[in-house]
């Protein structure tokens, strides 16, 4: 019996929020790709399982975050999730809180694609600031 795009996607946040990865994998087709702007430092396109697993490593090298998972929207193949990542950058601390929508691409039960499209000037902002109490500069 055939899941639904959706539910596949539910279950796939619900093994990133556990730390599942095994749980991940087992959702994910061996040939996924992925995707997010070059302008992060995590960005760009990815392949397979080791292209997932790096991308993740990344983002969370750089990021202390949780993903606000808001409603889903099914596009033929295609899964929407409209909602927001909150969190701090580790190197400094800087708190963020951006808007995101994710694409997923589910093909025979397993996710095939994952795009994901973040508010980048927010990201941004929080990347490359300085945090008053980490200033080093004499006044």
């Amino acid at each position: 019996m055939s899941t639904s795009g959706t539910d596949i996607v539910r279950q796939t946040y619900a093994a990133l929020e556990r730390g599942d990865v095994s749980a991940l994998l087992e959702l994910c087709s061996p040939e996924i790709t992925v995707y997010q702007s070059e302008i992060v430092p995590w960005g760009g396109h990815r392949c397979g399982h080791d292209g997932l697993l790096t991308f993740l490593q990344t983002v969370m090298s750089h990021l202390d975050s949780k993903i606000e998972t808001g409603d889903l929207y099914a596009a033929g193949d295609r899964i929407i999730q409209v909602g927001r990542t909150q969190g701090t950058v580790r190197a400094t601390g800087e708190p963020f809180d951006a808007a995101e929508t994710h694409v997923w691409q589910v093909r025979d039960d397993k996710i095939v694609a994952f795009e994901a499209y973040v508010d980048t000037d927010e990201l941004s902002r929080a990347l490359i600031a300085r945090r008053p109490d980490n200033d080093t500069q004499n006044s």
